[in-house]
């Protein structure tokens, strides 16, 4: 249970959400996730390290990212910082 959920508050407000996830179900669950704690936030779904460094070059600014750490080709090192 994340700390907030107990307050009864809600996320930051956020604008835009990256979900790097290989499985659709999982990519579909956070997507339905971060929309209804966030309506109006752009979703932005990547399936590998690929499209998300795609979405990086052409300059998609996110507040949020979710990524699958076993993400085939993703360099820990790469991600964390």
């Amino acid at each position: 249970v994340l700390p907030f959920a107990r307050t009864g508050a809600a996320w930051p407000r956020l604008r835009c959400v990256v979900i790097s996830e290989t499985l659709p179900l999982f990519r579909d669950a956070l997507s339905q996730l971060a929309r209804s704690q966030s309506p109006g936030a752009r979703i932005v779904r990547a399936g590998s390290v690929a499209e998300m460094l795609e979405l990086a070059s052409r300059g998609i600014l996110a507040d949020l990212f979710l990524i699958d750490l076993a993400l085939p080709g993703l360099d820990i090192c790469m991600v964390l910082p």
